[in-house]
C-alpha cells in the first residue's frame, strides 16, 4: 500500500510543529484587477475579516540565458489583505491569487477561508483557466535533545534518514536537505523537501527537522468544486507523509494535546 491510499487517525498535538500552510491558483493574466474600482470592492467585501490592507511591494524577473542575464521592470506585486492579528492573508493579483495562515487550526477552516476567496475572485474576474494550484505545508519538528542527524533516528523514520552506515548519518553534519517529486498521476504532483538543521548560539531547540509539503497540479480548468476537492486531496496526502515520518518518540517529543 502506498501512502496516498493510508488513512491515519488526526491527531492534536500540544507542541505546534506546522509554521505555515498555503493555498494557491496561478492563472493567466486578467488585466480586470486593473479597472477602476474593482481592488476598492475587493477590499471591502475582505474588510470584516482582513481590515488590514499590506504595502504593495515589486516584483522583478531576472532570466538567465546565453546572452546573460534579462531584467524585466518591475512592477507591483499582488494586493494583500491581513487579520487584525496578520496571522492569516488573502493575496489577489493579476495573474494569481492565495490564502495562507501561520496560525492553521483545522482543515474544513482553511478550506472555507481559499473558498471565499476562489469565489470573491470568481464574482469579480472569472479566471480563463488555472495554470497551478497548489497546497503547501511547512513543518519544522523541533528537538531540544538532538544534536546530530544521528540523533533524530528515534523521532524520524529511517525512509528519510537513510541506512545507519550512510555518509548521510555522519555526526559531523549540520545540516541537510533533500528534495523528492512524486508523480502521483492525473498531473498532481508533490514536491516533499526534508532535512536537519542544527541550531547554534540561540535559545530553544538543539536542532529541527523540516518537512515541507507542496502538492500541485497544472493547467486545469477554472472550476471551484474540482479545485476544491484536489485541495482537500492533497491535504490528506500531506498528513499521511508527515504522520508517517515520525516514530512513536517523534510524536511523543511533540505531544498529544488534551481533550
Amino acid at each position: 500500500m502506498t501512502f496516498d491510499q493510508e488513512v491515519h487517525d488526526r491527531i492534536q498535538f500540544s507542541r505546534n510543529a506546522l509554521k505555515v500552510v498555503v493555498a494557491q491558483v496561478r492563472f493567466p493574466i486578467n488585466y480586470r484587477l486593473s479597472e477602476a474600482g474593482v481592488l476598492p470592492a475587493l477590499q471591502e467585501a475582505l474588510l470584516a475579516d482582513y481590515p488590514i490592507a499590506l504595502p504593495r511591494g515589486e516584483q522583478i524577473t531576472v532570466a538567465v540565458g546565453p546572452g546573460g542575464p534579462s531584467i524585466t521592470a518591475p512592477k507591483q506585486g499582488p494586493t494583500q489583505f491581513a487579520n487584525a492579528a496578520r496571522t492569516s492573508t488573502v493575496t489577489i493579483g493579476e495573474d494569481m491569487a492565495g490564502f495562507e495562515t501561520t496560525a492553521y487550526t483545522d482543515w474544513p477552516s482553511f478550506l472555507a477561508s481559499f473558498e471565499n476567496v476562489l469565489r470573491l475572485l470568481d464574482s469579480h474576474f472569472r479566471p480563463a483557466g488555472v495554470d497551478r494550484l497548489g497546497l503547501r505545508f511547512v513543518d519544522e519538528i523541533p528537538s531540544d535533545g538532538s544534536r546530530t542527524i544521528g540523533d533524530w533516528a528515534r523521532l524520524v523514520g529511517p525512509s528519510l534518514l537513510g541506512a545507519e552506515d550512510s555518509p548521510a548519518r555522519d555526526p559531523r553534519i549540520v545540516g541537510t536537505i533533500q528534495h523528492v517529486v512524486i508523480d502521483m498521476g492525473e498531473g498532481d504532483t508533490i514536491n516533499l523537501r526534508h532535512g536537519y538543521s542544527r541550531i547554534e548560539g540561540q535559545p530553544g531547540p538543539e536542532s529541527v527537522y523540516l518537512l515541507d509539503t507542496d502538492a500541485s497540479v497544472q493547467n486545469v480548468p477554472w472550476d471551484i468544486d474540482d479545485l476544491l476537492a484536489r485541495a482537500g486531496r492533497y491535504h490528506a496526502w500531506a498528513w499521511n507523509l508527515f504522520i508517517r515520518s515520525l516514530t512513536e518518540g517523534g510524536r511523543d517529543v511533540l505531544g498529544r494535546a488534551e481533550g
